[in-house]
Formats: C-alpha cells, sequence, structure tokens
C-alpha cells in the first residue's frame, strides 16, 4: 500500500493541474457583408468553448440554422487562431433561397386544404423556406392522428429551380392507423374494469395517437381507488398494440371524528358536541361504498345516517344507492328519511341520478301541544341530481372544485291531507390558488322547502364545524337557507396551513316571513402528519344582536385519517 501512494497523490495533482489549466477559448463568426453579418449575429452562441472540436461542433449547427433560413449555400472555414485563445471563423453564407415548390401526394393532400377532399392527382404547393421545418411538423402530426405513428413523410429531392425558388417533393410511406386492443394491468390487476370503462374513459379498442395516452392519464387520475405509479404506455407487435397500466391501490376508508367544548350559557360548566363519519370504499375493489355518519350536541339531538352504493352494475355505467337518516330530538320527536336512487356515470368526473325519497316524523309523546309547529307528517318525493367533481394532486387540498344540484318534488301528508312540496339542495365549493403558498377557499351550501306551513320537525337543521362555525351541531332551523364558508388559506408548505374563518348564513326560520342572518368568524389551522389530518378551529357566532363574548367562542378539533 506504501508503494502506490506516492503516484497516487501524483495523479490527484496531475489531474489538478489539468483541470485548473484547462482551456477557454472564444470564437468570433464573420460574414462577407454586413447584411450578412447582422444575420449571423442574430444567432445565438455560446461565449467560451472547451475545445476545438466544441468549436467545429458548434459552427456546423449555425450553418444548420443558415440553411434553414435559405441560405442552402452556406459554408464555414477552418477556425482560425488569432492569439492564444481566440479564434475567428469566417462563414460565406451565398444567396437566399425564399420558397420551396412542393409536390404534395395525393394520400397527404387532405392533410394541407381547408377542405377534407383527396383530389386523384398530386397537388403543388408554395413554401416558405423559413417556415419548411414547421410545415413538415404539422404535417406529421396530422398523418399520425389518422395513421399509424410509425409512418414516414420526409421532403426529398430538393434542388434548386429559378431564384430565388426551389422545388422538392414529399414522399410517404402510410401505414393504417393502430388500434389498442389489449389491456394489461401491473400492480392492482384486482380493478373492475367498469371503473376503468366508465369513470377513467378507457373504452378499448380505441385508437393510438401521440395525443391519446396524456389525457387518458388525466382522467384515470381523477379516480381515488388507485395512483398511477408510472405514464401509461403502449407496446407495438406487428399484429397487436397492447396498452400497460401501472397503478397501485389505494388505502380509501377514511374516518373523520371531532370532539367540540364550549362554555353552557345556562350552567357555565363545560359541554361537549361532535360528529363521527367513516367511509369504506372500494374494499371489493367494485367502487363500492358505504357511509355511517353520526352527529350529536351532547344534550338534546343525535342524528344517524347509513348510505350505501354499488356503481357499475353488469359493468354497465348504471348503478344503484339507498339512504337511510335517522333523527332523534330528545324523546319529542323522530325523523326517518329512506332513499333509493339509480345512478349513471355520464363521463368520468360526471354523473346523474334520479330516484324516490320517503320522510316520515313521528312523536315519541302523546301529547304534542307543547311542541311548537309540530305533526306528524310523511312525504314522497322523486329526486333528480348532478354531481360534478375534480381532483388535483395535492394532498392537503386534494379537491379542486365539486358542485352537487338536487331536485325534489312530491306530496307531504298531514292528517290525511296532501300538499304538494318541493325542495331544492345546492353544494359547491372551489379552491383558488391565488399563488403557490395563498389559496382562497370558497363554498356554498343552499336548501329550500317550499310551502307557509313548514314544520319544525321538517325543517333543515344546521351549525357546527361542517356548516356555520362557531354554533353548535344542528341547532339551526330553516326553511330556505343559503350559507356561505371562506377560508384564506396560508400554506406552509404542502403539510401545514393557517386560515382565517369567515361564514354567513341567511336564512328563514320556519313558518317566519321574514330573514335572519348569522355570522362565524375565527381562525383555524391543519396539519398533515402521518396519522392523518389534524384541524383546529376557534369560533365566535354573532347574529344582529350579539355582542362579542370569548366565553361563547368554540373551540373544534376534528382528525382524519385513511386506512
Amino acid at each position: 500500500m506504501t508503494f502506490f501512494k506516492p503516484y497516487l497523490f501524483l495523479g490527484l495533482v496531475l489531474c489538478i493541474q489539468t483541470i485548473s489549466f484547462g482551456q477557454n477559448l472564444t470564437v468570433t463568426y464573420s460574414a462577407s457583408s454586413t447584411k450578412n453579418q447582422e444575420i449571423l449575429n442574430a444567432i445565438e452562441t455560446k461565449r467560451a468553448y472547451a475545445s476545438i472540436r466544441d468549436i467545429n461542433n458548434e459552427t456546423k449547427a449555425i450553418i444548420e440554422q443558415l440553411q434553414m433560413l435559405g441560405y442552402i449555400d452556406a459554408v464555414s472555414g477552418l477556425p482560425q487562431n488569432i492569439n492564444k485563445e481566440r479564434y475567428e471563423v469566417l462563414i460565406r453564407m451565398g444567396e437566399q433561397w425564399q420558397t420551396i415548390a412542393v409536390t404534395i401526394p395525393a394520400a397527404l393532400t387532405p392533410f394541407v386544404q381547408s377542405e377534407n377532399k383527396s383530389p386523384a392527382k398530386d397537388t403543388l404547393m408554395m413554401i416558405p423556406v423559413k417556415y419548411a421545418a414547421e410545415f413538415m411538423e404539422q404535417l406529421s402530426y396530422k398523418v399520425a392522428q389518422e395513421y399509424d405513428p410509425f409512418s414516414e413523410i420526409a421532403l426529398r429531392l430538393l434542388e434548386k429551380d429559378t431564384f430565388p425558388q426551389l422545388k422538392g417533393s414529399i414522399h410517404a410511406k402510410l401505414y393504417p392507423k393502430r388500434i389498442m386492443r389489449h389491456l394489461v394491468i401491473i400492480g392492482y390487476p384486482e380493478v373492475s374494469k367498469a371503473i376503468l370503462t366508465h369513470q377513467g374513459g378507457l373504452k378499448l379498442p380505441m385508437n393510438f395517437g401521440p395525443d391519446a395516452l396524456a389525457p387518458l392519464d388525466k382522467k384515470l387520475n381523477q379516480i381515488p381507488y388507485f395512483n398511477i405509479t408510472k405514464p401509461t404506455e403502449t407496446l407495438f407487435e406487428e399484429e397487436a398494440t397492447t396498452l400497460y397500466l401501472y397503478l397501485e391501490k389505494k388505502n380509501n376508508n377514511s374516518f373523520d371524528g371531532l370532539l367540540g367544548f364550549a362554555t353552557d350559557p345556562e350552567t357555565q360548566q363545560l359541554s361537549f358536541n361532535g360528529y363521527l363519519t367513516i367511509d369504506l370504499s372500494n374494499n371489493l375493489d367494485y367502487g363500492e361504498e358505504l357511509n355511517i355518519d353520526f352527529k350529536g350536541d351532547g344534550q338534546e339531538q343525535q342524528r344517524l345516517g347509513l348510505k350505501a352504493k354499488w356503481p357499475y352494475l353488469f359493468e354497465a355505467p348504471f348503478g344503484i344507492s339507498a339512504e337511510l337518516q335517522l333523527f332523534r330530538k330528545d324523546s319529542s320527536f323522530t325523523t326517518t328519511q329512506k332513499a333509493l336512487q339509480i345512478d349513471y356515470q355520464q363521463k368520468s368526473n360526471v354523473s346523474w341520478s334520479i330516484g324516490h325519497k320517503t320522510i316520515e316524523s313521528n312523536s315519541g309523546l302523546q301529547n304534542t301541544v307543547n311542541i311548537p309547529d309540530f305533526e306528524n307528517f310523511k312525504t314522497r318525493l322523486w329526486l333528480a341530481g348532478l354531481q360534478i367533481y375534480e381532483k388535483q394532486d395535492v394532498a392537503l387540498f386534494p379537491h379542486k372544485y365539486s358542485l352537487g344540484i338536487q331536485g325534489a318534488f312530491g306530496q307531504r301528508t298531514i292528517n290525511l291531507i296532501e300538499k304538494n312540496q318541493m325542495r331544492f339542495h345546492l353544494e359547491g365549493m372551489y379552491t383558488f390558488a391565488l399563488s403557490k403558498h395563498h389559496l382562497l377557499y370558497v363554498k356554498n351550501t343552499t336548501d329550500y322547502i317550499s310551502g307557509n306551513d313548514i314544520k319544525t320537525n321538517e325543517a333543515y337543521r344546521f351549525g357546527g364545524i361542517q356548516s356555520l362555525r362557531g354554533f353548535n351541531e344542528n341547532t339551526i332551523e330553516a326553511s330556505a337557507m343559503t350559507l356561505i364558508n371562506i377560508e384564506y388559506r396560508l400554506a406552509f408548505n404542502d403539510q401545514f396551513y393557517l386560515h382565517h374563518i369567515s361564514d354567513v348564513a341567511f336564512f328563514r326560520p320556519p313558518n317566519s316571513t321574514s330573514n335572519h342572518w348569522l355570522l362565524g368568524l375565527g381562525f383555524g389551522m391543519a396539519s398533515l402528519t402521518k396519522a392523518g389530518l389534524f384541524k383546529l378551529q376557534i369560533a365566535q357566532g354573532f347574529d344582529q344582536n350579539n355582542r362579542f363574548d370569548i366565553s361563547q367562542s368554540k373551540v373544534h378539533i376534528a382528525f382524519a385519517t385513511r386506512f
């Protein structure tokens, strides 16, 4: 080992010296006239070169650019050494040829004419020389849309005609368009083909083209059941074209819970309220969903919701969903909602639904005189709805926008008396990206029940972290309401953000002709951890008569995770 140390040290010294004394050559390109020199100066070149070989390569590139501009006779001399590190290269540009008379074969004529018709003979077309490369690129792109991407087109037999015109012809070797008929799924082969077809837009057989795969990956990326681990690829064989998808199944089950606490204004004691949501999704690889939702105010109200959805029956774009909701207010009354719907997946992010809903409410008391505006009732409604959404590849803000609309019409029966009733529900949100770290989140929820005699036990109920923050869960009743949630979000990174809270609700209480408003103001934070998404929010509720009272502020703690 001792023997090699001097030689190792000497080798390092030589390497360092070689690097330290490396050449730094400069070049001046000269033309034979002032006009040509201006054209030459407009071509960008390097400031320094490491060797004569680099200079020759740069000179060759300049000659090619000049030829593309019409100086087809441009030639260069050898680099002439002016001093130790400075060289000069003389370029003779010659005359500039302006146009090319191109003969286009009959098979390609439809791609260069405004009308899509194929003449029986070749077509002559005049093309400016400086746009010839762009013309060929556009022509190749159009041909690839209709024929096999491996088809060949080339501008050949280019020669001088009468100055300043050149002439040439386009030769084409066209192959029939390739059809993708076979599919191979790597990583998640169990995924339902119906999900890929109706939600991802993958409908085989499909034509292959240069723009076929990127839109397909974008649609597939909207599906929440898997990740795309590698861009989609195709395998070209002599007799077949096979599509390869690289997917990874996602943990799409979710748990979302909230613990809320505040000081009771009457007892001055700490009171709790909250909600619990469990979503079980795609566990059987068919895109099926089961939702369990519970809300309670810790005192007298409880709501339990169950919803199941089975999409793509018989691999068709139709599915079925069922819903059951139970609402109980102490021992005063219980309201039950049952719904059955047929869903249609129009495209990857758009779905329609029609169905039927029954709402029934009964009192648990024999004497309901002391319950204001209460009646036992039964409502039968026909439903029609639309759902639109778009995801984005941001873990902290996965939804760019969503819109859900549902209309309902039918009859309400009280004491054997039927009345027509209409209901309307709208829920939409949008996340505006003002810049990399600044976002604006806006959400609107609107509900409406027709009629002037809306009972307490059929009114909408809102309030709490999922609607109007600064108020207890489901403590506000309305026959019509619109709620706007606004958050300005300051994202420090892709795992943490702070936000303000501005919630405002305009609503009409049951059996009232006057409109009221409520306001919730506050601030919060959200942090994405390995365990899930943690949220902390503090909000104060106001109405027309309220003064600010920090003791009435609501502190909400929520946690959501996937498993």
